[in-house]
């Protein structure tokens, strides 16, 4: 994320389920939830991706908190890192 500009996420789902993978984070023993994170600078360009998921997928709204709570699995470093260098579409 680059600048101060407002961002909206969504979150894929596979399968359209939550599941959890990934090595536990060594700190807290949580894992990542199994999915995709996309960045949107619209809430109309978020809302449309979300309006075409697919039968094999679920896509939903997250908030930045959110963002977060699916990837516990991470360190604060890489996490915080991760959104630094997300493209936003």
């Amino acid at each position: 994320m680059k600048g101060n500009m407002s961002v909206y996420y969504a979150f894929e789902y596979p399968q359209g389920r939550v599941q959890s993978v990934g090595e536990p984070n060594p700190v807290t023993g949580e894992q990542n939830i199994n999915g995709l994170l996309f960045a949107f600078s619209t809430k109309e360009k978020r809302d449309r991706f979300i309006q075409c998921e697919t039968v094999a997928s679920r896509r939903a709204s997250i908030t930045h908190k959110d963002v977060r709570s699916v990837h516990l699995g991470m360190s604060l470093k890489v996490f915080r890192d991760m959104l630094v260098n997300i493209d936003v579409l």
